[in-house]
Formats: structure tokens, C-alpha cells, sequence
């Protein structure tokens, strides 16, 4: 039963899981804008990561998704995602961003919490962050709510 990572990562977070799971999993690991050698059919269970910005998932994952969506049919697809704040909704997230690409699949959801270093963004993006930090009372300069012991679960659920 072979497995396939798909993962798209804009600061990281994603990618470094990604690098943790096939440090320990014999996985084939894609990043979604490289798409084209990647044959679909040829995986049973299909992992997709990315994380969630700014309440949706990034449009470069949605454009991919799109694209490969008729290859995903019928497959074990587990989609999970980072972020900071989005708990209590990422299942909604991502049905709005992509469920209807996933609709012919066996679909399940993992929310690994998200870390974001506040002093690499711009100065807007600073300030609304460090006003998330505040009002869910994290370090408002190095914002991080990964769950290992998620990570973890999703490392032992890779066949």
C-alpha cells in the first residue's frame, strides 16, 4: 500500500512536518506546485498538508487540488493542516476551500495546531498577529500551538 505526501508550505510549519514524516516513514513526499511526474494512481492513501491563513486555505492549494481532483476519487485522502488559531473550524475551512474536490474520496481531517515566527512578516501581518497572540494569550512574538502529540499520530498513521 504505497502512500503519498502532497503538501504546499508557506513558512515552514508544513514542510517541516512533512520532513519529520519521511525521516521516519517510507513515503513519497510532492510539493504541490510540482505536480507533473507525479503519478496519482499509482498511491492508495493520499496525505495532504498545508496550513491555513488568514481563515482559507492558500489558493495555490486549491488551484492544485482542482487540477488533480479527478485523480483523487476514490482514494483514502487525509488532509492535514497547521494554523494557528483554527481548531474549532479547520474542518469547515477546508470543506469551503476544497471539499467539493474531495467529495468522491474517503476523506478525514487532522488539525496539527501552527507556529509562526512574528518577526518575519511584514508590518501589517505584525500587527494583526501580535493582536490573535494577545487575545488567545500566546507569545506575541513567536506564536506556536503545534500539537506534537498530534504530529505524532499522524506519523504512526502512515502505513
Amino acid at each position: 500500500m504505497k502512500s503519498l505526501i502532497l503538501y504546499y508550505s508557506k513558512n515552514n510549519t508544513t514542510k517541516e512536518t512533512v520532513e519529520k514524516i519521511s525521516r521516519n516513514k517510507d513515503v513519497d513526499v510532492c510539493d504541490l506546485r510540482k505536480l507533473d511526474n507525479v503519478r496519482i494512481s499509482d498511491y492508495e492513501n493520499i496525505y495532504i498538508g498545508s496550513g491555513i491563513y488568514m481563515g482559507s486555505l492558500p489558493g495555490t492549494v486549491k488551484k492544485h487540488i482542482k487540477k488533480i481532483s479527478k485523480s483523487l476519487e476514490g482514494k483514502n485522502i487525509i488532509y492535514f493542516v497547521h494554523g494557528i488559531i483554527s481548531q474549532k473550524n479547520y474542518k469547515e475551512i477546508i470543506n469551503n476551500s476544497i471539499g467539493e474536490y474531495l467529495s468522491n474520496s474517503n476523506t478525514r481531517y487532522l488539525y496539527l495546531g501552527g507556529r509562526l515566527d512574528v518577526s518575519k512578516q511584514n508590518f501589517i501581518i505584525k500587527k494583526m498577529l501580535k493582536q490573535i497572540a494577545k487575545q488567545n494569550n500566546l507569545n506575541p512574538n513567536y506564536v506556536d500551538t503545534r500539537n506534537k502529540t498530534c504530529i505524532e499520530g499522524l506519523i504512526n498513521d502512515i502505513k
